[in-house]
This record gives structure tokens, C-alpha cells and sequence, in this order.
């Protein structure tokens, strides 16, 4: 009896000495299983946190592309507004200047439209240049109007009925009609002036003799 009574005795003491091991082996699994855990959570947050550095050089990057691309816009701005007084200029359809006797005159004509051309209190009686680059016509009032063909600049002869005489080197252009309008600074001698009343009043006489017989 006292054999069997040992015997469970034992058999309970070895129950509760193995109890104790199984659980501080589960509690060790679970220990070394948190870590593990914790660790690959720590190292996802790491590998998904900005690099600071990365992103301080990609915006530098970005600065320095949109410094370009303004100065980029700026250059072709004033590229434009350059453009643009350039055409206002070619676009100008008068010119005035100043002449003295026997100057050449250099002149942006029209090639696709009428030009016309006149000196200050004087009229314009003769136009002379080489043939098949314009075609001049006069007047009443003493204008020129010439019409410029082809690209080529030539050189037109002009002198006018107070004895005034100067050229024009034309470049002829695609753009819209001039108006050349001359000053003479030259002041003509007493003689010319002399003889220029004296033919205008032959002028007016024989004028006056036409109308006279066409009226009888």
C-alpha cells in the first residue's frame, strides 16, 4: 500500500516539474518570435521614411529648371518685342528727311505696292532708272509714284522743277506703300530762281494762249 501511495506521489511530482519547462518554452518562443516581429516592423517604417538628403537635392534640381525655363521665357519675350518694333519700323509708311543738292538717298520702297515720293515746295519733273525694276509717273501736284518689281536695289535719278537734283538708292520690299517725303536744305542760286520764273511764266502763257483758242 505504501508502495502505490510513492509510487502516484512520484508520479505527481514529475507532472508538476514538467509543467513548469513546457511553459518556459512556450514563453520562450513567443520572446523570440516579438522580437523578430518588431524588428521587420521597424525596418518596413525605416525603408518607407523620406531621405532627406534625396529630396533637398531633387528640389535644388527643380529650382534650377524653373530658373531656366523663366530665363528661356524672358529671352524669347524680348526676342519678340525686338521683333516686333521691327516690323512697326518697317511697317512705318512715311519718311521724312533731309537732302542735300546731288545726295544719295537711300529709301525702303514697296515692290508689291505704290510708293510715292515728293519734295517740300517743289514739284518733281523727271524720274530716270534702269528699265524693268519701277515704273514712275508724275502728278499734278508735282508727286512721283513709283513702283518697285523684283528684290534687287537700283538707283533712280530725280530732279525737280526749282532745279533740284538728288538720287535714291531703293531696296525694294514686301511691305506696305511709303511716302518719301524730301526737304531740301540747298538754296538755289538768284540765277535758277531767275530762270525758274521765267519758264513758269512761259508756262502759264502758253497755257493761257491753248485755252484761248480752244475757247474761240
Amino acid at each position: 500500500m505504501k508502495l502505490k501511495i510513492f509510487i502516484i506521489l512520484l508520479l505527481v511530482q514529475t507532472a508538476f516539474a514538467e509543467t513548469p519547462n513546457a511553459s518556459k518554452a512556450k514563453v520562450s518562443a513567443e520572446t523570440s518570435q516579438v522580437p523578430a516581429a518588431n524588428k521587420a516592423k521597424v525596418s518596413a517604417q525605416l525603408s518607407e521614411t523620406p531621405d532627406i538628403s534625396k529630396n533637398k537635392t531633387n528640389l535644388e534640381i527643380s529650382n534650377e529648371q524653373y530658373l531656366k525655363q523663366e530665363i528661356k521665357k524672358d529671352k524669347e519675350m524680348i526676342a519678340k518685342v525686338k521683333n516686333n518694333i521691327a516690323q512697326k519700323a518697317a511697317r512705318s509708311s512715311v519718311n521724312e528727311q533731309e537732302f542735300t543738292e546731288n545726295q544719295q538717298i537711300e529709301v525702303v520702297l514697296s515692290n508689291r505696292d505704290i510708293n510715292r515720293v515728293l519734295v517740300k515746295g517743289d514739284k518733281i519733273q523727271s524720274v530716270n532708272g534702269p528699265t524693268g525694276l519701277y515704273m514712275a509717273k508724275n502728278d499734278i501736284a508735282g508727286s512721283a509714284y513709283i513702283s518697285a518689281y523684283g528684290e534687287s536695289t537700283f538707283t533712280v535719278f530725280i530732279s525737280t522743277v526749282n532745279g533740284h537734283n538728288f538720287s535714291l538708292l531703293v531696296s525694294p520690299k514686301a511691305v506696305a506703300g511709303k511716302t518719301i517725303i524730301l526737304q531740301p536744305t540747298t538754296l538755289l542760286s538768284p540765277q535758277f530762281e531767275e530762270a525758274a520764273s521765267y519758264q513758269k511764266l512761259l508756262i502759264t502763257l502758253t497755257s493761257a494762249m491753248i485755252n484761248s483758242g480752244r475757247s474761240s
